[in-house]
């Protein structure tokens, strides 16, 4: 409907989007990216039908928005769905929407197909094979784990990092890799590339560790403890809403190395544990993330609004 426009002043734009409401007899509008709210909020108030908003906010909110502009924009808005709590938390201090608009939807995603891709991994059977799946940046802390396999292997327990992504823009990956050269790591941390089925290695780990500075969710995980392997994370972001310690996963602090040393230690020491943890996790995952339940959820939040209700 509209294929170019300012995003800073979308005015033509959002007249024509206002033009397709009406004539299609649109009822929601549902948005993710924050930046479509201005040309979204202007064709709302352009259009004649009674069109509801609605906004998914993924993204963490940095700062306060009660300026005068992001009033009118978000006084627009019918519904704001959030993916974590905290995000929940944040939102009702940030935005300037009634709170009783904001509503908790957390991801869902598809359950596992079974489908497993483990040969290249089968040489290191018998280590603890630890899995990282996402973009190779500082943020997202594979660095980390590098410097834990370290005190590993110094302590002679067989471990095995197999990093899965690709590189962002900078130095980080190079970084990585002189570390490894450095510590003597070749036999131990292994940089993988970009794989196009992630789920399907996932469960040929151990425990999938997602060692992000900050996040605002945490789907890696998820679909790691879909696919029935333990896992690990910081503590951080959302993912303490994932990952309930000592229960169904393990936590740790970005910083804190040594703190994820000890874990790794002690899940490979714990077979039986992990299996329990592994187990534990799935059960949570197939519960509260589950993609078909996502959507109906999703579906009954749609319905409400449309009828008045929030």
């Amino acid at each position: 409907v509209v294929k170019k426009w300012n995003r800073y002043f979308p005015l033509k734009q959002a007249v024509s989007l206002a033009r397709f409401i009406n004539r299609n007899r649109i009822d929601i509008i549902h948005v993710h990216h924050s930046y479509d709210l201005l040309l979204c909020g202007l064709a709302k108030s352009f259009s004649k039908r009674k069109v509801k908003l609605v906004h998914t906010r993924q993204m963490e909110i940095p700062f306060s928005k009660h300026d005068p502009y992001h009033r009118w924009l978000y006084h627009r808005l019918d519904l704001m769905l959030v993916i974590t709590q905290k995000l929940k938390d944040d939102s009702t201090r940030f935005v300037p929407i009634p709170s009783e608009r904001i509503k908790l939807q957390y991801y869902g995603i598809e359950q596992s197909t079974g489908i497993k891709d483990c040969d290249a991994l089968e040489k290191w059977d018998g280590s603890l094979k630890v899995g990282i799946v996402s973009r190779i940046d500082y943020s997202k802390g594979q660095l980390q784990v590098v410097k834990a396999a370290r005190i590993l292997k110094d302590r002679g327990t067989p471990i095995a990092v197999f990093l899965y992504g690709y590189p962002m823009p900078g130095d980080y990956l190079d970084e990585v890799r002189q570390t490894i050269s450095h510590d003597g790591l070749e036999d131990t941390v292994h940089i993988m590339g970009f794989h196009d089925n992630p789920r399907a290695v996932m469960g040929c780990f151990d425990v999938v560790i997602q060692p992000s500075k900050g996040e605002t969710f945490g789907l890696v995980l998820i679909e790691a403890m879909r696919e029935g392997t333990a896992v690990i994370g910081t503590n951080a972001g959302g993912i303490p809403e994932i990952i309930d310690h000592g229960k169904n996963g393990y936590l740790f602090d970005f910083e804190n190395i040594e703190q994820l040393a000890e874990i790794l230690q002690h899940v490979y020491e714990h077979p039986d544990e992990r299996k329990k943890i592994a187990l534990a996790g799935k059960e949570k995952a197939d519960r509260e993330f589950d993609e078909k339940a996502h959507f109906a959820s999703l579906e009954d939040h749609f319905r409400a609004i449309s009828n008045g209700s929030r």
